[in-house]
């Protein structure tokens, strides 16, 4: 008999040979994660030696416009971190092509996207020669052709896949045609277009491995790979150094840096907002940037506060296989939060998500989903759902239409294996080690979207000498330390028992600038005899 928190079946990743003493361990594992040609992944990461569809067209329409004297580029900012370093890249890139360019950057008030009406170009048309969306407006074709009628070129660089072609703008996006990485961000577009202008980008790069890695952006295709390594050995943004610190991985982006511009984005006043995009264009001093860190720090510190308050409320309903979460309140901000909340909760239950507010009897938010369900959702009628397939904004006109979203995506949830753990290697006990750890964890590098941490069952582990602080639980296996943090309560029975089973991930811990292997538990059951 077994109690715990173990309580699913565990399998063995259909790609292992359970080799976790083989020398070529990192390769093996990548090949579990599906990518097919290990060693040109580490060793030989390129970029596609294929164009965008319409970048040299686009690229001729701006050199055509920015030849003209007092020439005017408006730049889109979206309002996520791709959206800011595409158009803090854009804003470098045009300044190295042409200094004299006059640009003028508009940020939204609110937390959306595109040409929506609350950007302030509406206002300023007369003034502008030429409209840049990056990141962005691959959908936007009424909003482009009312620039077109005043006289404005538009140019999109973008990669979502909800795209209406037009004669009134031109869209650079990889979902078009058979480009094979269709998995580059909106950074990673603005990065081939300046490279079609001519541009030299090598001294900017961190901002395309940040978009893609906060994007979320699957990190197998080997040219975001390529991309990736360019920005992490080049980090020369003053506000990634700062917050990065050492820790030069993907992990650091997405842990370190992504998190703190996030929440600026989301609840950070207009002036804050308008400071982190011109660190991110370049346009700061020092002094700046050492403001805007305080600021950005204060920014997590408040959203922090605002989910807590917002499942404080107790607003989450359990209906069949999804989960609809709906704020009462709407509170000033709480809005710009709902697709973190909505991650939080799906990495809780593993179904889709939605958290919507009524506004104006409308229901909109977010919805995080760990399958794709966007185009299911918008084939049905039931929402308009607009973004990527597991991460989109959602609307819903009816109330009603709540149960019936849960009806539709019930069948896709059943799906799930939610049932099972799988694991990279089933070890035994009697081979762990201070140097086996250590070669598992160097795998840490590689993990990101798309690339899974290496996890491995120990089975009927026997512990003897175990420690309890404050709600963390630890043991040692043959010297490496076994480490559970927020241990919840019923967990902490692991204290008063002697065998155990566990799936844990292989780390290095960096104490006093001395580097520990040791395991984080993610899993445990105890084993009654």
């Amino acid at each position: 008999m077994c109690r715990g928190d173990l309580n699913q079946m565990i399998v063995l990743n259909n790609r292992s040979k359970n080799d976790y003493k083989s020398d070529n361990v990192i390769e093996n594992l990548l090949y579990q994660n599906y990518v097919d040609d290990p060693r040109m992944y580490m060793y030989g990461a390129h970029e596609h030696d294929v164009k965008l569809k319409n970048i040299e067209r686009a690229v001729e329409v701006f050199k055509n416009v920015t030849s003209k004297s007092n020439c005017t580029i408006g730049i889109v900012v979206d309002s996520d971190v791709d959206g800011y370093t595409s158009a803090g890249l854009l804003c470098r890139g045009i300044n190295q092509y042409n200094p004299d360019i006059n640009i003028k950057c508009y940020l939204h008030e609110e937390k959306t996207h595109g040409l929506n009406n609350d950007i302030g170009l509406w206002n300023e048309l007369d003034q502008l020669s030429m409209v840049i969306v990056p990141d962005a407006g691959s959908e936007n074709a009424n909003e482009a052709r009312m620039l077109y009628d005043h006289g404005i070129a538009v140019i999109v660089l973008d990669h979502h896949t909800d795209i209406i072609e037009s004669d009134y703008s031109v869209i650079v996006n990889n979902q078009l045609d058979n480009y094979p990485n269709k998995a580059l961000s909106g950074v990673g577009v603005t990065y081939k277009f300046l490279k079609e202008l001519g541009v030299d980008v090598s001294e900017w790069m961190d901002l395309v491995a940040l978009g893609l890695v906060a994007d979320l952006m699957d990190i197998r295709d080997i040219e975001n790979k390529f991309l990736i390594n360019r920005g992490l050995n080049n980090i020369k943004t003053p506000i990634i150094k700062a917050l990065i610190k050492n820790y030069h991985t993907i992990k650091g982006l997405g842990f370190s840096v992504a998190p703190y511009i996030n929440a600026t984005i989301r609840v950070g006043s207009i002036q804050v907002r308008q400071l982190l995009f011109k660190s991110i264009a370049g346009y700061t001093t020092a002094v700046e940037d050492d403001l805007l860190l305080e600021s950005m720090k204060e920014c997590k510190r408040i959203q922090s506060e605002l989910v807590e308050k917002l499942k404080e409320l107790n607003i989450i309903t359990h209906k069949e296989n999804i989960v609809i979460s709906e704020d009462p309140y709407c509170m000033e901000k709480a809005k710009n939060v709902y697709g973190l909340l909505a991650s939080q909760i799906m990495e809780r239950v593993k179904v889709p998500v939605c958290v919507v507010g009524n506004y104006n009897n409308v229901y909109s938010g977010s919805c995080r989903s760990p399958v794709s369900i966007k185009d299911l959702i918008n084939n049905s009628g039931l929402a308009v759902a607009k973004g990527h397939n597991k991460s989109f904004g959602i609307t819903i006109d009816d109330r009603k239409t709540f149960n019936d979203l849960n009806a539709l995506l019930s069948g896709e949830t059943d799906k799930l294996n939610r049932d099972v753990t799988t694991v990279n290697y089933i070890v035994d006990q009697n081979d762990i080690n201070a140097s086996l750890i250590k070669k598992l964890a160097e795998f840490n590098k590689y993990v990101g979207k798309g690339i899974l941490p290496c996890s491995i069952l120990i089975k009927d582990l026997d512990i003897y000498a175990k420690a309890m602080k404050n709600d963390t639980v630890s043991f040692n296996i043959n010297g490496v330390k076994c480490i559970k943090f927020k241990t919840p309560e019923d967990m902490r029975n692991i204290m008063n028992t002697n065998n155990i089973n566990i799936v844990a991930v292989p780390e290095i811990n960096t104490y006093n600038g001395v580097e520990y292997p040791q395991l984080g538990i993610l899993k445990y059951e105890i084993n009654e005899r």
